[in-house]
């Protein structure tokens, strides 16, 4: 039998998801950039996720907090930022954030379209305008 004489170098964790990094996190999240340490800063971890390392369930609940502690300011930015500049408000969200603010500032601006009756004006069809013209025309 031979004996494999490699030895299994150790992985360390990029510095986003260390120890100091998910302490100020768990602090208060709203404050960091992700933007500027991961730009797929949930993507990036989860994928992590898969690799065996002790630190592993600590980055797991470290995702979770974060996006829950950000989700609220992410949501009330969005809703509240008519006629305001949005790269300073979208600066130091990740990619996914960014695409959740943009969602939601979107779906914001549909439902006042909505509200002011501007999204879908219903009008007769061709064939109903027709059909009444031809009646006023039998009558007379």
């Amino acid at each position: 039998a031979v004996e494999s004489t490699q030895s299994t170098g150790a992985c360390e964790l990029p510095k986003p998801y260390q120890e100091t990094s998910r302490n100020i996190l768990l602090a208060d999240s709203s404050v960091v950039d992700l933007f500027k340490q991961v730009m797929y800063f949930y993507e990036t971890g989860t994928k992590m996720l898969k690799v065996p390392h002790p630190e592993c369930p600590h980055v797991s609940v470290s995702l979770v907090k974060t996006f829950v502690g950000r989700f609220k300011k992410i949501m009330d930015s969005s809703q509240n930022c008519r006629n305001q500049d949005l790269s300073e408000m979208c600066q130091k969200l990740d990619i996914d954030e960014k695409r959740l603010f943009e969602i939601n500032r979107l779906s914001v601006e549909l439902l006042d379209k909505w509200e002011r009756r501007e999204s879908n004006i219903i009008v007769p069809s061709t064939l109903v305008q027709n059909s009444r013209k031809r009646k006023r025309d039998q009558l007379i």
